[in-house]
């Protein structure tokens, strides 16, 4: 337990399914109170604020589109009416969906995928700055994907637009740190039981036996380290970049030189 984190609130994006839900129950055992954004699945939702009032938590589940114009302005209005506002955790990625290779990917699709991963992240992080800036707190943590260091087949729109959402933490980071605003990102591997992992839901056993660790990612990993990035144990960490694989991203070569 982290006594920092008692009574702050939450505001996660993406936050009813795979890791975001994972991170709203985490965040939820610290005593945060949480506002947890999703898009289309009021079920989901619902099992989410259930599960985060047993930890006897103020939540608050919030319905809008990360990558339109209409639900920015919800998620915007939510964020203009509250005294405090701790803690982002930025979880909402799409793409997968139209798996193509980046010279054949059409105009629609990457604006789509521009808007969910960058675009709206972007604004989000504009509202809340003047709250987090007025208040002199506030963490901010960026779920990437590895689909933005290296190629992986098909994942273009995710991986390049996700590329851009890191750089976008980074300047954030070094303009909001005197702020005592602290951003940093998370470094996924490939989680089990998330949407992504579901695609790619035939390379897990394979990837699996690369991974020094000897298991794949589990939704529980990264929202233990978001915690820690949300608590005052890492004031010190700025616009950095965690990677969270098992050592994969080290080891892989293994499997092609023995």
């Amino acid at each position: 337990m982290y006594n920092s984190l008692k009574h702050k609130q939450a505001l996660v994006i993406g936050g009813t399914k795979g890791i975001g839900k994972q991170i709203a129950l985490r965040l939820a055992i610290e005593k945060v109170d949480l506002i947890i954004n999703y898009h289309r699945d009021d079920e989901a939702a619902n099992e989410v604020v259930k599960s985060c009032e047993g930890f006897g938590v103020k939540i608050e589940a919030l319905k809008a589109d990360l990558g339109s114009d209409d639900g920015i302005k919800i998620i915007k209005n939510k964020i203009s009416s509250l005294k405090q506002l701790d803690i982002l955790v930025l979880n909402a990625a799409k793409g997968l969906e139209r798996p193509r290779k980046a010279i054949e990917q059409k105009k629609g699709h990457i604006q789509s995928t521009l808007n969910t991963n960058l675009v709206g992240p972007w604004q989000i992080i504009q509202a809340v700055a003047p709250i987090m800036s007025k208040n002199n707190f506030g963490k901010i943590i960026g779920l990437m994907t590895p689909g933005s260091k290296q190629y992986i087949d098909g994942y273009s729109a995710v991986g390049i637009t996700k590329n851009a959402f890191e750089s976008l933490m980074q300047y954030s980071a070094v303009e909001l740190a005197e702020k005592n605003i602290h951003i940093n990102c998370i470094m996924a591997g490939l989680v089990e039981q998330t949407e992504g992992s579901k695609t790619y839901e035939k390379f897990l056993e394979k990837l699996q036996s690369v991974i020094p660790m000897g298991r794949n990612v589990h939704g529980d990993d990264i929202a233990n380290l978001v915690v820690w990035l949300c608590s005052d144990q890492s004031n010190m960490l700025i616009g950095q970049t965690i990677n969270v694989d098992g050592g994969f991203s080290l080891a892989s070569w293994r499997e092609f030189l023995d």
